[in-house]
């Protein structure tokens, strides 16, 4: 176990009275207060996430050295501040940077933040609205000179990957990259990781591994370690909470101590994944990169009525996030297939174009107001709009609202986010 486990545990075992934050002061209440004993604030023994020389430092030594990768940044508050603060330690290098549209909404508003000028990088979508992999990053550079460095997610929500070679392609150009790889936290365990082809690199932990949610890392892995290091520290101790969660801290000492029987608990997951899928030919599956995701045709209802819980559904789709906690959890799941019949019919989603430039940030003292969806053809829209998951904008700030906007939005309302009671917020 880590140091700051063991601390903790000095603690919670000599300790008489709590006259801290928070304020539950340590007590088991109820079964929610289960992690109680380990949620405390920063009293000195167990070191500030703000300034880490002690307990967390060693913490983020330990991750690194699994990881593999120059420096490791905890957070407590997600992915979200870690984009924040790797987008921020890049954007000395250049203004203009390149963001894959399919990105989640905090990139484009941490680019927004940094004053970064944004060109687009589009993307094509099959008829039911699932992002197809980006290809030809390299053209896509040669025919937008100036742009030094390139955000990009991989994989994605539903475990679709950027190829590697595009990845090799840009770093031989001298492009800075950076990658949200929130869902991809469990490749290093899978040996597929993508350290070695970025500059900076966003895992959310909490996704796959066994962290507590919130649980993220920034890896920092180029050659421009020593410039960006100080940078990340000096941004994260200005973007974070200054309340972490210790609770989320020690999850991750236990979840690298089990990182090793985790590995060949993967191997197991991958076997059983797929033996699910040749023994359901009836059913369709979604093929992406990620052997441990498991997407197929049949209505989610048919799995909660039956007191499983999916990731998400959409359209005829509903997604599975498989691990070694819960593949033992599989023969239900295969219980609801052998009954339920697979939806056949596609359902068509059509994602709207995205600009090529991100437009420009509504002025601070314009007004706007909330209107309903219906009305808004022709307004500017006065925030990004998406549906989430997986939270990606298909309306910019400061973009005119077309009719492709209004269907998309109407069909996915009941889990947009930065809509308000349902209506959207538009330029006054």
């Amino acid at each position: 176990m880590g140091k700051l486990t063991d601390d903790l545990n000095e603690y919670i075992k000599n300790n008489k009275a709590r006259f801290h934050m928070p304020g539950h002061n340590g007590e088991t209440l109820s079964p929610v207060y289960a992690s109680a004993p380990y949620d405390v604030t920063e009293l000195g023994f167990n070191d500030n996430l703000n300034c880490p020389n002690g307990d967390l430092k060693e913490l983020e030594e330990r991750i690194a050295k699994f990881s593999n990768t120059k420096d490791s940044l905890v957070f407590t508050s997600g992915t979200t501040t870690s984009i924040f603060v790797g987008l921020g330690a890049l954007r000395k290098y250049s203004k203009k940077i390149a963001i894959d549209q399919f990105s989640h909404k905090s990139v484009f508003e941490a680019a927004r933040m940094w004053n970064y000028d944004v060109t687009i990088i589009p993307r094509e979508y099959t008829k039911e609205g699932i992002a197809k992999p980006l290809t030809s990053l390299s053209d896509f550079i040669d025919q937008n000179p100036g742009i030094k460095i390139i955000s990009l997610t991989t994989p994605d929500y539903l475990g679709f990957e950027i190829n590697k070679d595009e990845l090799t392609a840009l770093k031989k150009k001298g492009i800075l990259i950076f990658l949200d790889s929130a869902h991809g936290a469990h490749y290093k365990v899978l040996g597929t990781s993508y350290e070695e082809y970025a500059d900076i690199v966003c895992e959310s932990w909490h996704k796959t591994l066994p962290v507590y949610t919130g649980g993220s890392v920034l890896q920092i892995c180029s050659d421009k370690a020593e410039e960006l290091v100080d940078v990340c520290r000096m941004l994260r101790a200005k973007l974070h909470t200054t309340s972490p969660s210790y609770v989320t801290l020690t999850s991750f000492d236990s979840a690298l101590d089990l990182m090793n029987d985790i590995k060949e608990k993967y191997l197991y997951v991958i076997e059983r994944v797929d033996a699910i899928k040749k023994n359901n030919t009836q059913l369709e599956y979604l093929k992406s990169n990620d052997p441990t995701k498991l997407t197929l045709n049949i209505d989610a209802k048919c799995f909660e009525d039956a007191g499983i819980m999916p990731e998400t559904s959409f359209g005829r789709w509903t997604n599975f996030i498989i691990t070694p906690f819960n593949v033992d959890k599989l023969p239900l799941i295969e219980g609801v297939l052998k009954k339920a019949k697979p939806i056949k019919r596609p359902v068509n989603i059509t994602i709207p174009k995205a600009p090529k430039k991100l437009p420009r940030k509504i002025k601070e003292n314009v007004a706007i107001e909330f209107i309903e969806i219906e009305d808004s053809l022709g307004r500017i829209s006065a925030t990004d709009v998406g549906a989430y998951p997986p939270g990606v904008p298909v309306l910019f700030e400061g973009q005119k609202i077309t009719k492709s906007h209004i269907k998309y939005l109407l069909k996915t309302k009941d889990h947009s986010f930065n809509l308000v009671n349902g209506k959207i917020a538009v330029v006054k």
